[in-house]
């Protein structure tokens, strides 16, 4: 199965700019993989993919908005437009608003499960549509510990880190047979004190 570590991969990889996204588009270019990175501050990343680009690494950046279907439809053109076929997903999109439940209005709840949860299940449709036609590939979305273990001041994120877990399972189930695979990684940021 194409994974981000195949020089096979042209990959998608969103929330590309900063952290455990970006290290992993470099290091996957540096090993021979296609990667389009996406992100809503693309322009943070854009001197980064240019000197990925000196170097004869195959790793570009669009502008990405997370909740827009239509964009993603454009994202996966553009994307296959310069690589091929996209063999693998990698989805790290999310945001949080650190309000207690009784501060958070429904439109901010909302807010972040559009981008979080609805997000994800477009990245996923998108791709799953055209990893079908293409015999294929591997899905990966970041998920969170607090799936399992919840802080304060998380109301919205929680719940949409749980269901992309159950997502990334019914998707992984359902499409085996496709020869796709799903999984869900809880990514875990490091502190160095606890939070409660």
């Amino acid at each position: 199965m194409t994974n981000l570590s195949d020089k096979r991969a042209r990959a998608i990889v969103t929330g590309a700019v900063t952290g455990l996204c970006a290290a992993s588009a470099e290091a996957s270019a540096r090993r021979g993989a296609s990667v389009m990175m996406a992100d809503v501050s693309a322009e943070l990343g854009e001197a980064t993919a240019a000197s990925f680009c000196e170097q004869g690494l195959k790793l570009a950046i669009v502008a990405h908005d997370a909740a827009d279907a239509d964009q993603w439809k454009s994202d996966f053109h553009q994307a296959e437009s310069l690589f091929g076929t996209v063999n693998v997903l990698v989805n790290n999109t999310g945001i949080n608003l650190a309000k207690t439940i009784e501060d958070l209005s429904a439109h901010e709840f909302r807010q972040v499960i559009e981008i979080n949860l609805i997000g994800c299940f477009l990245d996923v449709k998108k791709a799953i549509q055209r990893m079908k036609k293409a015999g294929g590939g591997s899905i990966v979305n970041i998920a969170s510990n607090s799936t399992q273990n919840v802080v304060p001041l998380t109301a919205p994120y929680c719940p949409a880190k749980a269901a992309i877990a159950n997502l990334t399972k019914v998707a992984a189930i359902h499409y085996a047979a496709n020869d796709m695979t799903s999984a869900s990684i809880p990514y875990i940021r490091a502190r160095s004190k606890p939070i409660c």
